[in-house]
């Protein structure tokens, strides 16, 4: 063997050594990053699915709990549409599930905030106990969960697979929410 090779190979370890002491760090953050964003992506979708129980548990219909209830309702879609456009760009794939799982909600958290605003203000601690407001809790469970777990697919040695781990069956299920009556 050529002793020239093995001195440049010996030669270029302190510089390799460099470059992943430099690298791993910062690919730790930038995954902690990323796996921040989905959770407030999830914690959104969440959030606006509760939006609804909001409304229809206000104590009452003054100005200021009306405003403070538009606001938040306001904030609530903003954050959606972002996070909507963040995991798109970030994974076609996540973005394609969690754009369906957010018009299924939408077709049920829609209805359901309607519903809410029609309903009397709360004035007793038995007018807390609102029901479903004609939404589908379980299902709804089902398609949050859904996403948090497919989001996994996006770390670690399961982005490196590009989500052949098993979890592909997340992405190709058909998203539907049935509606309660």
């Amino acid at each position: 063997m050529d002793r020239g090779w093995l001195e440049l190979a010996v030669a270029s370890l302190p510089v390799a050594g460099a470059i992943v002491v430099a690298f791993v760090p910062r690919w730790a953050e930038v995954r902690e990053a990323r796996r921040t964003r989905y959770a407030e992506s999830v914690q959104t979708l969440v959030a606006w699915t509760e939006f609804p129980y909001r409304v229809a548990r206000r104590v009452g219909d003054a100005p200021e709990i009306l405003e403070g209830l538009a606001v938040l309702g306001h904030d609530l879609q903003e954050n959606v549409v972002y996070h909507k456009a963040w995991v798109t760009a970030e994974s076609r794939a996540m973005g394609r599930l969690y754009s369906e799982v957010t018009e299924a909600l939408r077709a049920a958290v829609g209805p359901a905030i309607q519903s809410a605003w029609g309903s009397r203000p709360v004035t007793e601690p038995d007018d807390m106990n609102i029901g479903s407001l004609g939404m589908h809790r379980a299902a709804i469970g089902e398609l949050l969960n859904r996403v948090a777990v497919a989001s996994q697919t996006r770390f670690g040695w399961r982005r490196l697979l590009g989500g052949l781990n098993g979890r592909r069956e997340v992405f190709a299920a058909s998203v539907n929410l049935p509606m309660e009556i």
